[in-house]
Formats: C-alpha cells, structure tokens, sequence
C-alpha cells in the first residue's frame, strides 16, 4: 500500500503548529518534548519525510547514538522478536502503515538500533516513501560507517529512486572499505554506466533494455 509523500507545507494547520512547537524544543534543549510532538505527526501523517527526518534527530540527540552495553542487551531483547517475526510478514503483506509503524516503535527506544534503520528503509520502499527511505539508510551509513550492509542499502535506495549520482557515490565508498570485492566493481561500473546515460535509476534502465 503506497502512501502519499507529503512535505510540511501540506499538514493539516495543527499538525503543522505542532512542527513548530518541536522545532522551538529542540533549538531550546528539549529533545524529549520534540520527540514526543513530533512522533505525534508521524504517526497520524506517515507521509511527511521532514517530520520523520526531525524526529530522528531529535531521538538520537535525547538517547545517544550509542547505548551502554547494559541497555543494548535490554534493546535486543525487546526488538528481536518483533524485528525477526513482525518485520517479514508485514513486508510481504504490503502493510505500509503497519511496517513504518513497527520500525518506529523500536527506533523510540533506540534510534541508533542498525537493523530497525535499515527495516525503516524497507518499508518506506513499501510505503513508496523514497525520502523517508533514504533518510533512514543516511542515518544508517553516518552511526555504522563500516559496515558494508548500510552503505549497500544507501546504494540500492537511491538507484531504486532516481537518486544515481549518490547511489555511484556509496558503491565508491564501499569499494573504497572493500577493494577486494569483485562484484562490487562490477555493480559499480553498471550504476556508472546507468548514471552516465542519463536514466539515473535501476528500474528506468531495465526499462529501456525491455524496449531494446
């Protein structure tokens, strides 16, 4: 089920006065009111990537990037379930709302939790969210820079999307980390080339060689 991409502009007038008395908690020091106005508009507008994005921001900065190893096990134990049997299903099933919300839920209690960005990524592709999407896997790349998974979903999204300069841009880095990966030259060079013809996207290109 695809939802409507919506920026700030579109919000109802509460939601969007809502925005702003987060946006002033935050520039005034408090993350955990911002946090709570803004997973407000999240959830009854899943389509606006700004809400998401500054929600995000505001998590990270109220909980940390990193939790101690004490509240990490914690973390696992309350995600794993929901993050092994939940997450699957509801990506197969197509339920947008329901897969966005579930990724949210983890990501209140740690937004610095790896698996659960990357699920957000994938259920934005569901929900036909590209910038929420990609948001999610950019939050991914800065907190674990070192792994290869985050720097490939980057890639994958922004192909998926349109976005090919900045898809060719992370399998650069990735290659750069892992030069002896030999399948990823090749993907590298292809998304190259895709960029260089102007389609800037995966789809756009298979497109193209159907009609060839």
């Amino acid at each position: 089920m695809a939802i409507a991409s919506r920026s700030l502009k579109d919000l109802s007038p509460r939601l969007l006065q809502l925005y702003e008395q987060a946006r002033d908690a935050y520039k005034g020091g408090n993350p955990q009111s911002a946090a709570a106005m803004l997973a407000t508009i999240v959830n009854e507008d899943p389509g606006c990537s700004d809400a998401r994005k500054a929600l995000r921001a505001a998590q990270l900065d109220l909980f940390g990037e990193r939790p101690h190893s004490l509240r990490r096990v914690l973390i696992a134990l309350r995600t794993s379930w929901p993050l092994l049997v939940q997450a699957p299903a509801l990506l197969k099933q197509k339920k947008a709302i329901e897969a966005l919300a579930l990724a949210e839920r983890v990501l209140a209690v740690d937004p610095g939790h790896r698996p659960s960005l990357l699920f957000l990524g994938k259920a934005a592709d569901v929900a036909g969210l590209a910038q929420v999407g990609e948001d999610a896997v950019e939050v991914a790349v800065r907190l674990y820079p070192d792994d290869a998974r985050c720097w490939r979903a980057l890639a994958d999204q922004c192909m998926k999307h349109g976005n090919g300069r900045r898809a060719v841009a992370a399998l650069r880095e990735l290659r750069r980390r892992f030069p002896g990966d030999v399948e990823l030259r090749a993907e590298l060079n292809q998304a190259k080339a895709i960029v260089a013809m102007g389609q800037e996207s995966w789809e756009k290109a298979t497109k193209i060689d159907q009609q060839s």
